[in-house]
């Protein structure tokens, strides 16, 4: 290890006390689960990141109390070793630590906003330094420790809501040093965080402190996983019940003074695999954001996509090109300055025809979006895609759009209809169309959608995405 690297961890040791004694939050306890917490964060590994940012790596310690509401835990509860990343800044000055809800073990969330790709368990996996820009323009932290059954090695396969308790007393375990902590997820994360929400593991016991004071979920959308109490006979699986109806908004968030903030983002995608509809219909409660966007779950290279996935029986077909992550850092921008734009949601009509591009369930009515003539959906946030579009969003989704397993997953990427170069190039020239862009991107962001410094970026991808749609490649 070198000096430089020694000695930025020295810093962020001091300055985020992770010692082997249990913090104020866990020394305090708390009526009916006094013995759960996270006793230390023992550190393994270090690595210095641009803007003078530090990565920490190790295993959160701790126990979780035999009262605990968690379905198959035994009376003397559970001591267990989940493996923890913190990424911070030496400056005290963070205006939010997001947490993170592993996906299958992975930082999806926080390779969403850093334009990343990391994979894997903190000790092993390989981060650029420039993951800490996005941090750093922010004055955000970021941390995430697992709490999957075999990726976190302790929690057991038939108490898997021990790993719900893992994430709140690794919340409150920094609350002394990060004040405003949200609990973050994508996909999987997303229906991981739903499910916290949902059986009330946002406290620790009456009483006691908010482990996260916010929450924001991608594709979350109310669904939930089969990982305690939720599933009631069913075995605990960590992912969807293929017939599971998504939970309202307020069967996820009916403790006053208990739950947080939500940030609640369905793509379009979602509402043909993950009956997003169930949610995007009903009223919001104070507290709660929902943000519609066309762009699709999940952004897979088509040779995966039709390869070794097998969507829409191995035919290619274009692919929607919308990108979302611009707009999810503008999330995490308006929520670490508590700032939100208005929530924006489709206009939704009646469930469609039973087909393999839609995940319907029996005797309900899972509403889907209304398009325009154009083919767009109506409604949402309103990305410069759709109000000059280079084709259609059709179909919303791959076939099979079902939840079978957490390898079925083409439902989560959707179609394009691109339209022909030459009504492309009739309708208007490049530089009639990336004005026309630039204009309505700027609008965007005067409303909090975006952040300013993703403007430039966007306008060249979107000129490369002109540039292909005349040579019949966009989406491909």
């Amino acid at each position: 290890m070198t000096a430089r690297r020694v000695q930025g961890v020295a810093a962020l040791v001091a300055l985020f006390a992770l010692a082997a004694a249990p913090s104020a939050a866990g020394a305090a306890g708390s009526q009916g689960s006094a013995g759960s917490q996270v006793s230390r964060l023992s550190i393994d590994g270090a690595q210095d990141l641009y803007h003078g940012y530090t990565r920490v790596y190790g295993e959160a310690v701790g126990r979780v109390d035999g009262s605990e509401r968690i379905n198959g835990l035994p009376a003397e509860g559970v001591r267990y070793r989940a493996p923890f990343e913190l990424i911070a800044g030496s400056r005290a000055d963070s205006r939010l630590l997001l947490v993170e809800a592993e996906n299958r073990g992975s930082p999806l969330l926080l390779n969403a906003l850093a334009d990343g790709s990391v994979a894997g368990a903190p000790a092993t996996a390989a981060y650029p330094s420039s993951v800490s820009d996005f941090l750093h323009d922010e004055h955000v932290a970021y941390a995430r420790v697992a709490w999957q059954t075999v990726i976190s090695p302790d929690v057991p396969g038939d108490a898997q809501g021990v790993g719900e308790a893992i994430v709140r007393d690794f919340g409150l375990e920094l609350s002394d040093r990060f004040r405003r902590r949200a609990l973050v997820g994508v996909s999987q994360g997303a229906f991981f965080v739903d499910t916290f929400l949902a059986e009330g593991f946002n406290r620790r016991g009456r009483g006691g402190p908010q482990a996260y004071g916010r929450a924001l979920t991608v594709d979350g959308n109310g669904n939930w996983l089969a990982i305690n109490r939720l599933p009631h006979t069913f075995l605990q699986n960590p992912y969807l019940r293929p017939d599971g109806r998504p939970l309202t908004y307020e069967q996820m968030l009916h403790r006053p003074g208990n739950d947080p903030k939500l940030v609640d983002v369905a793509n379009l995608t979602d509402f043909y695999r993950l009956r997003a509809g169930l949610t995007g219909a009903e009223p919001l409660p104070a507290g709660v954001r929902r943000y519609d966007w066309p762009s699709p779950h999940q952004s897979f290279a088509p040779a995966l996509v039709f390869g070794a996935f097998n969507c829409n029986d191995g035919v290619q077909i274009p692919l929607n090109p919308l990108r979302y992550t611009p707009y999810l850092r503008g999330l995490v921008h308006g929520m670490a300055r508590g700032q939100l734009p208005a929530s924006q949601r489709f206009r939704l009509g009646r469930s469609p025809e039973s087909s393999p591009n839609f995940n319907g369930l029996p005797t309900v009515d899972v509403p889907v979006p209304k398009y325009s003539g154009a083919g767009q959906p109506l409604g949402g946030v309103r990305f410069p895609e759709q109000t000059q579009p280079l084709g259609r969003l059709r179909p919303a989704a791959l076939s099979p759009a079902v939840t079978t397993s957490s390898f079925a997953v083409c439902g989560n990427s959707g179609g394009f209809q691109p339209l022909a170069p030459e009504a492309i190039a009739e309708r208007s020239s490049k530089a009639e169309w990336l004005r026309e862009y630039d204009r309505r991107l700027h609008a965007l962001q005067a409303r909090g959608y975006l952040r300013r410094t993703d403007l430039q970026g966007m306008l060249g991808a979107a000129r490369a995405d002109y540039e292909a749609a005349l040579a019949g490649t966009l989406g491909s």
